[in-house]
């Protein structure tokens, strides 16, 4: 008979990641995957959500420590504040293990109004793994709104027209914002 240790995997691979700070406060302008001595950015997909699907899934084995470092901008001087959300990978092994016949499986954690999403397999092949497209428009274009939040995370766009004709509209759309202000 095969004991627990025996038919649990000793590492996970994390495919993609989605951080969610739609009902929190805060300004966050980046946060990075810390895993053991590996760092990665999450690229800014829109407004407060920060996503990434990794080319190349991150390994995590059981003792490895692992943290999102969070980035947020204080109310002083513009000045950029900093702290860490750790995530217990025992309980990530634990909530993996619980779902069978999966072979990717999705970790949820939730920290002070911050949802944080995890893919996560037991192999580091990503052809298995649904098209993170669902949440943006397929296009033959790659999408430049990610490098245009990651290089100024504050900005202002001006799109000029008749009154009554999807300005906002656009707006919204092209970037993903649930809020535009105009001004007439």
């Amino acid at each position: 008979m095969a004991n627990k240790s025996d038919t649990s995997p000793n590492s996970l691979y994390i495919s993609d990641i989605s951080v969610d700070f739609s009902e929190s406060q805060q300004d966050v302008p980046s946060v990075e995957v810390r895993i053991d001595s590996t760092f990665r950015p999450i690229d800014n997909r829109a407004g407060k959500t920060l996503s990434r699907t990794f080319s190349q899934p991150m390994k995590l084995s059981r003792q490895d420590p692992f943290s999102l470092h969070i980035s947020y901008k204080g109310n002083w001087l513009w000045k950029n504040k900093s702290y860490d959300i750790h995530l217990d990978t025992e309980d990530i092994f634990h909530r993996h293990d619980a779902l069978e016949g999966l072979e990717r499986r999705e970790y949820h954690k939730s920290h002070e109004r911050i949802s944080v999403v995890l893919g996560l397999s037991r192999n580091s092949s990503t052809s298995d793994l649904p098209p993170t497209s669902d949440l943006l428009p397929t296009t033959d274009l790659p999408p430049t709104t990610n490098i245009i939040f990651q290089n100024c995370p504050r900005f202002r766009i001006l799109v000029t027209g008749k009154s009554g004709v999807g300005k906002s509209s656009l707006i919204n759309h092209a970037f993903g914002l649930r809020d535009a202000v105009s001004y007439s």
